[in-house]
C-alpha cells in the first residue's frame, strides 16, 4: 500500500518516486510509474493557470504517453459512432448518385435509339452479355433489318455510326458462331450503304432540286459499284482499267499502283465533306472485310476492300491533314514546303487543287496522330469489338495488309510500293529541314515506340521482297547458252524474224540490268533505315524507362519493344544473306555475328533454330574468307616466283 504522502508526492510531480519513498516491491514502483505517466498527460491537458511546473522527467514521459488512450471508453465509443455515421452517409450518397447515373445512362440509351429498334437492340445486347449468342443473333438481326428501313433523320446525330454499330454487333455474334459468310454480308451491306449515301450526297449537291435523302434512296441498293469509288478490282488482269498507268517511284521500281495512289489522282476524286470518325469507321469495316475474305478464300473480295481502305486513308490524310504523296519523294506536308516537286523537277499538279487543304490542316495543326490521342466515345453504348477503333500505329494497316496480299499473290512490285507507303506514313522523314533550326529534323522524327516497331516490322517484309526480287532478276540475267548465240544472227545468216527477237531480248536484258542496279542501291538504304528505326525505338524506350518510377508504367511498352526485338534479327540475317550474295564477305560476317547475338538473347525454340541458321552463316562465311585469303596468298606467291624467274633469265641473257 502507498502512504498518503507518497500520493501527494506523485500529484505534485516531485521526484519522490525516484528516491524510493513508496513502500512495497518493485511491482508497486512500476505501478507508480504507470500512474505518473497518466498524471503527466492529464496535467498537460490542463490550463496554464492551474498547471504546476513540469519536471524534465514528466516532459520526457509525455512523449512516451502519446501512445496511450486519450479518452475514456465512453468517449471512444462516441467518437467511433460519429465516424461510422459519416461513412454510412457517404455510402448512401454514393449509392444514390450511382443509381441516378445508371438511370440517366439507361434513359439516354432508350432515347438515343428509335423506338422501332430499341426493344430488339436492348434484348440482343442483354442476351449477348449473358452468353446466349443464338438468341442475341435473333434480336440483333431484327434490329438490323428494321434500322435499314428507318429515315436518316430518326438516327441523328451520327446516323452512320449508329447504323454501322448495329451491323458490327450482329457481325460479331455471327462470327462467334462461325457464320462467316453471313457476317461478311452484313458488314459489306453497311459499307455499301455508306458508299451509296456519299454518292447520293455528291449528286444532290450538283443538282438544283436537292431534296432530303431518305432510306428508300440510301438503303435499298445492296450492291453499288464500289469500283467507281476509285477502288481497284481484281489484280489478275494486267490490263485492268481500274488501275492508273504504270509509273515510277524510286527510280526503277515499276508499279501499276503508283499513279492510282498519287495525290494528283486523289485530288480529282470529288469527296463531299464527311465526319472523319465516319471515315475511320469505314476503314475499320473494310479491313475486317479483308480479314473475312481471306478466311473465306475470296481473293477478289479481299483485294477489293483492302484497296478501298487504302484509298480512304489516303483521302483522309490528304483532305484533313494536308499530307500529299508525291512519286519519287513519298509523303510531304503542304504547309512545310509549297514547292513540292515531282520526279522530273516540275511543280506537282496536286498543289493546284489543295488551296482548301492548307486551311483544313491549320485547323488540325497538331497533325494526323492527334485524332487518335483522344478518340471519340462510342455511340450507342453497344460494346463494339476492339478492331473498330484504329490506334496511331494502325493508321498504316491498310497499306501493310494490301501489301501482304500482293506478296502472297506474287505481285512484288505492288507489295513493295505499299510497304514503302506504310512505313513512310508511320515514321516520316522531311527532306526540307532548315539549317537554321537544328531541332526541326528531330521534331519531324518524333514518333512513338509502337510506330517505330510497326514500321520496323513492315521493313522486314519490305527487305525480304527486295532481296527475292533481286535474286529473280539476277537469275534471269543468266540465259541459256542458246540465247547467247542469238547475238551472232547476222554472222550465221539467220532470218530477220530471229534478229528482231534478238533485239527484243537484248532490250529486256538491258532493262533487267537497270532494275538490278537500282535494287542494289535501294537494299542498303532499306537496311540503314531499319537500323535507324530500331535505334529510335530503343532510345525512346530507355528515355521513358528513366522517367517512369513504377514497373507497371513500363510493362505495356515492354511488350511493344518485344516486336522490335523479334523483327530486328530477321532484318540483320536477311541483310547478311544479301551481302554474301553480292560478295561482300567481310560485311556479311559482321552482320551474321550481330544477328546471332540478338537471336541468342531471345528465348524460344523458334529463335534458337534461327540462331543456328545465323551460326551456320558465320561458319560458311568464315570458310569463304579463309579460302579467299589462301587463294590470294598463292597468287602472290606465284607472282613473286614468276618475277624472280624472269629476273634470273634476264641476268643470264646479259
Amino acid at each position: 500500500m502507498l502512504s498518503r504522502n507518497s500520493l501527494n508526492c506523485i500529484k505534485t510531480n516531485s521526484t519522490c518516486v525516484s528516491r524510493g519513498t513508496a513502500s512495497g516491491s518493485s511491482r508497486s514502483i512500476a505501478y507508480l510509474r504507470q500512474k505518473q505517466f497518466r498524471i503527466c498527460t492529464t496535467q498537460k491537458g490542463q490550463s496554464t493557470k492551474t498547471r504546476p511546473e513540469a519536471t524534465p522527467s514528466c516532459q520526457r514521459r509525455t512523449l512516451i504517453t502519446s501512445t496511450e488512450p486519450k479518452a475514456t471508453d465512453q468517449n471512444e465509443f462516441s467518437d467511433s459512432s460519429i465516424r461510422i455515421s459519416h461513412i454510412l452517409s457517404l455510402l448512401l450518397v454514393c449509392g444514390v448518385g450511382a443509381t441516378a447515373w445508371g438511370l440517366y445512362e439507361f434513359y439516354s440509351m432508350l432515347t438515343m435509339w428509335p423506338e422501332e429498334v430499341r426493344g430488339d437492340l436492348r434484348a440482343g445486347l442483354r442476351a449477348k452479355s449473358r452468353g446466349d449468342v443464338k438468341l442475341s443473333i435473333q434480336y440483333l438481326t431484327k434490329a438490323w433489318e428494321k434500322i435499314q428501313e428507318l429515315p436518316v433523320e430518326s438516327l441523328a446525330p451520327d446516323p452512320y455510326l449508329k447504323l454501322s454499330g448495329v451491323a458490327i454487333s450482329l457481325a460479331e455474334v455471327l462470327e462467334a458462331e462461325e457464320y462467316l459468310d453471313e457476317a461478311f454480308k452484313v458488314l459489306q451491306t453497311s459499307l455499301e450503304i455508306f458508299i451509296k449515301s456519299r454518292q447520293s450526297a455528291t449528286s444532290s449537291s450538283s443538282s438544283t432540286s436537292a431534296s432530303s435523302p431518305s432510306n428508300s434512296d440510301l438503303y435499298t441498293s445492296k450492291s453499288p459499284d464500289v469500283a467507281s469509288e476509285s477502288t481497284p478490282t481484281s489484280s489478275t488482269s494486267s490490263s485492268s482499267s481500274d488501275y492508273r498507268p504504270s509509273g515510277n517511284w524510286g527510280g526503277g521500281i515499276q508499279s501499276k499502283l503508283i499513279n492510282w495512289l498519287d495525290s494528283q489522282y486523289l485530288a480529282k476524286q470529288t469527296t463531299p465533306d464527311s465526319d472523319p470518325q465516319n471515315r475511320m469507321r469505314v476503314v475499320a469495316i473494310a479491313l475486317k472485310l479483308g480479314d473475312l475474305a481471306e478466311t473465306l478464300k475470296r481473293p477478289s473480295d479481299e483485294e477489293r476492300w483492302l484497296s478501298f481502305a487504302v484509298i480512304e486513308v489516303m483521302k483522309l490524310i490528304y483532305d484533313e491533314y494536308g499530307l500529299v504523296f508525291v512519286p519519287g519523294r513519298g509523303f510531304s506536308e503542304v504547309e512545310d514546303d509549297a514547292r513540292v516537286r515531282g520526279p522530273y523537277n516540275d511543280i506537282h499538279p496536286a498543289l493546284e487543287t489543295i488551296s482548301n487543304t492548307v486551311e483544313k490542316m491549320n485547323r488540325n495543326r497538331h497533325g494526323l496522330r492527334s485524332s487518335f490521342d483522344n478518340p471519340s466515345e462510342e455511340v450507342g453504348e453497344l460494346g463494339l469489338p476492339g478492331w473498330v477503333k484504329l490506334s496511331k500505329s494502325e493508321i498504316a494497316a491498310p497499306m501493310e495488309r494490301l501489301g501482304n496480299f500482293y506478296s502472297r499473290h506474287e505481285e512484288p512490285m505492288n507489295a513493295i510500293l505499299l510497304y514503302r507507303l506504310a512505313s513512310g506514313l508511320l515514321v516520316r522523314h522531311k527532306t526540307n529541314s532548315t539549317a537554321g533550326d537544328p531541332n526541326v529534323r528531330q521534331r519531324n522524327m518524333a514518333s512513338s515506340i509502337p510506330e517505330f516497331c510497326q514500321a520496323l516490322q513492315i521493313e522486314t517484309a519490305h527487305l525480304f521482297l527486295l532481296i527475292e526480287l533481286r535474286r529473280n532478276i539476277a537469275d534471269s540475267l543468266n540465259p541459256p547458252s542458246s540465247s547467247g548465240n542469238s547475238t551472232d544472227v547476222d554472222n550465221k545468216g539467220k532470218s530477220k524474224a530471229k534478229n528482231s527477237r534478238s533485239s527484243k531480248v537484248d532490250s529486256e536484258l538491258a532493262e533487267k540490268q537497270k532494275q538490278l542496279a537500282q535494287l542494289e542501291r535501294e537494299i542498303p538504304l532499306v537496311i540503314k533505315r531499319s537500323v535507324g528505326l530500331y535505334n529510335g525505338a530503343g532510345r525512346g524506350f530507355n528515355r521513358i524507362v528513366g522517367e517512369k518510377q513504377h514497373d507497371a508504367d513500363v510493362e505495356p511498352l515492354q511488350s511493344v519493344m518485344t516486336l522490335c526485338e523479334e523483327s530486328y534479327p530477321a532484318i540483320l540475317y536477311n541483310a547478311a544473306v544479301y551481302y554474301e550474295e553480292i560478295g561482300d564477305m567481310e560485311t556479311a560476317l559482321t552482320t551474321y555475328e550481330l544477328a546471332y547475338k540478338h537471336l541468342r538473347a531471345l528465348s524460344g525454340r523458334r529463335f534458337y533454330e534461327k540462331s543456328q541458321l545465323a551460326y551456320e552463316g558465320i561458319r560458311h562465311t568464315q570458310r569463304k574468307l579463309e579460302a579467299a585469303r589462301r587463294a590470294q596468298q598463292e597468287q602472290q606467291h606465284e607472282e613473286g616466283g614468276a618475277g624472280v624467274s624472269s629476273t634470273q633469265g634476264q641476268g643470264k641473257s646479259d
